[in-house]
């Protein structure tokens, strides 16, 4: 439930959708095309956080933490910086 509520966006619903100038100019947020696009990239977050929790990081059933061998947020950081992702727009 606080997966689907963190990352799956209704287009058609005021509280859940996108908050008025976030979308490029052009885009319809009532587009039934924007609708599919958002949900095919739903599932594949689905597909990629089952495959995340089962394969690479298995649930041990314990509260200790679960070190990687990469360094997640240092990617992410690489990331933004590399392609000058800013915070308070889409990317």
């Amino acid at each position: 439930r606080e997966f689907k509520h963190k990352y799956c966006v209704d287009v058609t619903d005021k509280e859940g959708g996108f908050l008025a100038g976030v979308l490029q100019i052009g885009i319809d947020k009532s587009s039934l095309e924007l609708k599919a696009k958002l949900g095919e990239e739903y599932a594949c977050l689905i597909q990629h956080h089952h495959a995340f929790q089962t394969s690479i990081v298995p649930c041990t059933g314990s509260l200790t933490p679960y070190y990687m061998p990469v360094n997640l947020y240092h990617i992410i950081h690489n990331a933004i910086q590399i392609f000058h992702i800013d915070h308070y727009k889409p990317s």
